[in-house]
């Protein structure tokens, strides 16, 4: 179908009229009218969210709430194609100077390379040590440390500006670790002075950062030598501004207390997936399983339990692309399983779905995956055994092309 029109023709119509128009274009059409002049462009780009909301079936209601987030609602079309019509692909490395086979150590972007933080190969042989690795010489570098290196593993890491915030954590024997700074530029750990009341030693927790903030939720902590199991609900802020660590009055309904669950940030929401609740003694099993999706709103400090269910619960292995978090492994939510399996949550439409790849990486779970540029690159975990695998997922934004079934604009 072929519509033509002249530029002082349309643009003699009311906005709102032209608005109509283009309301009926697809994406490559609505690409070719903002390239043609500075009005249409304005307009066309009001149109994204139409077209979104068609193509992706996103309801009204949604449309509302995502008013104030400042959406590229072009940008989220294109990453939404690719999510939905390619075929994702998985990639092997052998690095240079790889670490040990390790699980329950922690991961944060930096630059081009990728820096891990400890971890364990057994229950009782935790590791002390930093591994950077170079993303365009596929090599591991073991930096010499300075400071006092803690030893522990299954805590989490954060990374703002150069340091990295490090929360929690176990030796395997008796010591439970809270704050430890990790100074890249440096290679200098630290275990800065605080304000506030800082949040119980744990594990098995979850962090996220937005800002100058570091989350941290959950997990469970057993007060040593003889203490109780105790399985967290709570939520703790840092601010790295000032050092000062809050708990913050919050409204809504909570995600409770539960272990082995995975939280992350996007734009001022923190999304919350899974976990459990474990009894070591005299079970040793999960007691409880969950697949439950939580969105924080932290302008508000406000949760809501959204409709979303996992197929996973406990450990996996996540990372963000876009508005997209992307799940890999992890614990089954309705067996003892450890799957491979490759899902996505849309914090746009609110929905988890399986995406296409070809042939995955081995059953997987307490392993790390970090974002530079295009790709995530997931290491090590546990495959039944701790492992020292380094893979990567690709990611190729879908570009506009013509189709027969388009209309074709001139103008």
């Amino acid at each position: 179908m072929q519509i033509c029109y002249s530029n002082s023709f349309l643009l003699d119509l009311p906005q709102e009229m032209i608005l109509d128009i283009l309301s009926f274009l697809d994406a490559f059409n609505l690409i070719c009218v903002s390239q043609s002049c500075k009005i249409l462009h304005s307009l066309a780009q009001i149109c994204w969210k139409g077209l979104c909301a068609r193509a992706f079936q996103i309801d009204d209601q949604l449309l509302r709430e995502k008013r104030d987030e400042n959406i590229d609602w072009k940008r989220y079309y294109f990453w939404k194609q690719t999510i939905l019509n390619e075929t994702l692909s998985w990639n092997t490395y052998n690095p240079l100077n790889v670490p040990c086979a390790r699980m329950a150590h922690t991961s944060v972007p930096y630059g081009n390379s990728i820096i891990y933080i400890n971890g364990q190969e057994t229950q009782t042989k935790r590791f002390s040590d930093i591994h950077i690795y170079d993303t365009e010489k596929n090599v591991f570098i073991k930096p010499i440390v300075k400071g006092k290196v803690p030893s522990f593993a299954r805590h989490t890491s954060v990374v703002i500006g150069s340091k990295v915030y490090t929360f929690g954590g176990f030796d395997g024997f008796q010591t439970f670790y809270d704050l430890a700074v990790f100074d890249i530029q440096t290679s200098e750990w630290n275990y800065p002075k605080v304000k506030g009341t800082p949040p119980i030693p744990r594990t098995n927790h979850t962090a996220t950062v937005i800002g100058n903030k570091m989350y941290i939720y959950g997990g469970n902590y057993t007060p040593m030598p003889d203490g109780d199991y105790t399985v967290l609900g709570d939520l703790h802020v840092l601010d790295v501004t000032t050092m000062t660590w809050t708990e913050p009055h919050i409204t809504g309904p909570t995600p409770g207390r539960r272990t082995a669950h995975t939280m992350k940030a996007i734009g001022t929401k923190i999304y919350l997936f899974g976990g459990g609740l474990w009894e070591p003694k005299p079970t040793n099993r999960w007691i409880a399983k969950y697949n439950d999706v939580f969105v924080l709103d932290t302008l508000k400090m406000h949760w809501t339990m959204l409709n979303a269910k996992m197929s996973v619960c406990s450990f996996p292995i996540s990372f963000t692309i876009e508005h997209f978090i992307f799940f890999f492994g992890g614990q089954s939510a309705n067996s003892e399983q450890l799957t491979n399996g490759l899902f996505y949550f849309d914090t746009v439409n609110h929905t988890i779905n399986e995406a296409k790849s070809n042939s995955r990486p081995k059953p997987l779970d307490l392993g790390t995956a970090s974002v530079i540029g295009n790709k995530a690159y997931i290491f090590a975990g546990s495959s039944g055994a701790p492992i020292n695998d380094m893979v990567s997922l690709s990611f190729e934004r879908s570009k506009p092309s013509l189709k027969s079934n388009q209309m074709d604009i001139t103008f």
